[in-house]
Protein backbone atom coordinates (compact mmCIF):
# COMPACT_ATOMS: atom_id res chain seq x y z
CA UNK A 1 0.00 0.00 0.00
CA UNK A 2 1.19 3.48 -0.73
CA UNK A 3 1.82 5.83 2.66
CA UNK A 4 0.71 9.70 2.32
CA UNK A 5 2.79 11.89 4.53
CA UNK A 6 1.40 15.73 5.48
CA UNK A 7 2.92 18.42 7.35
CA UNK A 8 0.94 20.95 9.44
CA UNK A 9 1.99 23.86 11.44
CA UNK A 10 0.80 24.76 14.57
CA UNK A 11 -0.83 28.35 14.91
CA UNK A 12 -1.83 30.64 17.76
CA UNK A 13 -4.88 32.27 17.50
CA UNK A 14 -5.72 35.94 18.38
CA UNK A 15 -8.99 36.35 17.83
CA UNK A 16 -10.35 33.21 18.56
CA UNK A 17 -14.09 31.54 17.80
CA UNK A 18 -16.83 31.49 19.94
CA UNK A 19 -18.10 28.08 20.25
CA UNK A 20 -19.30 25.15 17.61
CA UNK A 21 -21.62 25.33 15.31
CA UNK A 22 -21.33 21.93 14.49
CA UNK A 23 -19.99 19.45 17.26
CA UNK A 24 -19.71 16.68 14.97
CA UNK A 25 -17.31 18.07 12.51
CA UNK A 26 -15.95 20.67 15.03
CA UNK A 27 -16.98 23.10 13.12
CA UNK A 28 -16.38 27.17 14.58
CA UNK A 29 -19.40 29.46 15.23
CA UNK A 30 -17.36 32.03 14.23
CA UNK A 31 -13.76 32.63 12.36
CA UNK A 32 -10.76 33.63 14.22
CA UNK A 33 -7.45 35.19 13.10
CA UNK A 34 -4.68 33.22 13.85
CA UNK A 35 -0.75 33.38 13.43
CA UNK A 36 1.06 30.30 11.74
CA UNK A 37 4.53 28.88 13.72
CA UNK A 38 6.84 27.83 11.25
CA UNK A 39 8.74 25.88 13.90
CA UNK A 40 5.96 23.95 15.43
CA UNK A 41 4.17 20.86 13.16
CA UNK A 42 3.00 17.62 13.29
CA UNK A 43 3.88 15.05 10.22
CA UNK A 44 1.66 12.40 10.12
CA UNK A 45 1.68 9.38 7.29
CA UNK A 46 -1.36 7.41 6.77
CA UNK A 47 -1.76 3.90 4.90
CA UNK A 48 -4.13 1.23 4.69
CA UNK A 49 -3.26 -2.15 5.39
CA UNK A 50 -5.90 -5.16 4.91
CA UNK A 51 -4.08 -6.95 6.70
CA UNK A 52 -5.03 -5.18 9.59
CA UNK A 53 -7.87 -6.14 12.37
CA UNK A 54 -7.88 -2.53 14.24
CA UNK A 55 -6.25 1.06 13.34
CA UNK A 56 -2.84 1.17 14.07
CA UNK A 57 -2.20 4.79 15.78
CA UNK A 58 1.17 5.91 16.94
CA UNK A 59 1.89 9.03 18.48
CA UNK A 60 5.34 9.93 18.63
CA UNK A 61 6.37 6.19 18.65
CA UNK A 62 3.86 5.41 21.31
CA UNK A 63 0.71 3.32 20.76
CA UNK A 64 -2.16 6.04 21.05
CA UNK A 65 -4.96 4.17 23.25
CA UNK A 66 -8.31 5.72 24.92
CA UNK A 67 -9.81 8.47 24.17
CA UNK A 68 -6.96 9.99 21.68
CA UNK A 69 -7.05 6.63 20.50
CA UNK A 70 -11.24 7.10 19.76
CA UNK A 71 -11.31 10.21 18.31
CA UNK A 72 -8.36 9.17 15.47
CA UNK A 73 -10.90 6.37 14.78
CA UNK A 74 -13.99 8.28 14.74
CA UNK A 75 -12.38 10.76 12.13
CA UNK A 76 -10.75 8.04 10.02
CA UNK A 77 -14.04 6.35 10.01
CA UNK A 78 -15.65 9.79 7.82
CA UNK A 79 -12.81 9.14 6.00
CA UNK A 80 -13.42 5.78 4.69
CA UNK A 81 -16.89 6.76 4.35
CA UNK A 82 -16.48 9.54 2.14
CA UNK A 83 -13.85 7.49 0.26
CA UNK A 84 -15.90 4.13 0.62
CA UNK A 85 -12.99 2.41 1.88
CA UNK A 86 -13.54 -0.28 4.18
CA UNK A 87 -9.53 -1.23 5.24
CA UNK A 88 -8.09 0.07 8.53
CA UNK A 89 -5.09 2.47 8.84
CA UNK A 90 -1.48 2.51 9.93
CA UNK A 91 -1.14 6.09 11.04
CA UNK A 92 2.04 7.40 12.47
CA UNK A 93 2.21 10.97 13.76
CA UNK A 94 5.01 12.62 14.98
CA UNK A 95 4.20 16.17 16.97
CA UNK A 96 6.70 18.70 17.05
CA UNK A 97 4.50 21.24 19.27
CA UNK A 98 4.48 20.86 22.80
CA UNK A 99 1.05 19.41 24.18
CA UNK A 100 -1.24 21.46 26.14
CA UNK A 101 1.21 24.30 25.76
CA UNK A 102 -1.82 26.71 23.75
CA UNK A 103 0.01 25.64 20.59
CA UNK A 104 -2.87 24.37 19.11
CA UNK A 105 -1.11 20.86 19.32
CA UNK A 106 -4.22 19.16 18.33
CA UNK A 107 -5.22 21.67 15.61
CA UNK A 108 -1.88 20.40 13.97
CA UNK A 109 -2.11 16.96 14.41
CA UNK A 110 -5.78 16.64 13.00
CA UNK A 111 -5.01 19.09 9.98
CA UNK A 112 -1.72 16.28 9.05
CA UNK A 113 -3.84 13.79 9.87
CA UNK A 114 -6.93 14.64 7.43
CA UNK A 115 -4.25 15.60 4.45
CA UNK A 116 -2.57 12.33 4.59
CA UNK A 117 -5.90 10.46 5.48
CA UNK A 118 -7.71 12.15 2.42
CA UNK A 119 -4.87 11.23 -0.08
CA UNK A 120 -4.33 7.76 1.35
CA UNK A 121 -8.12 7.12 0.70
CA UNK A 122 -7.60 8.60 -2.94
CA UNK A 123 -9.80 11.46 -2.42
CA UNK A 124 -8.56 14.71 -4.08
CA UNK A 125 -10.23 17.24 -1.52
CA UNK A 126 -10.35 21.31 -2.21
CA UNK A 127 -8.93 23.03 0.61
CA UNK A 128 -12.51 24.27 2.52
CA UNK A 129 -13.44 20.50 2.11
CA UNK A 130 -10.27 19.18 3.70
CA UNK A 131 -10.53 21.55 6.54
CA UNK A 132 -14.49 20.11 7.18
Amino acid sequence: MSQYTARAHTNIALLKYWGKADTNLIIPTTTSISLTLNEFYTDTTVWFDEQLTADDITLNNVSLQGRGYEKVTRFMDLVRDRANQHQFVHVHSINHVPTAAGLASSASAFAALAGAASAAAGLSLEPADLSR
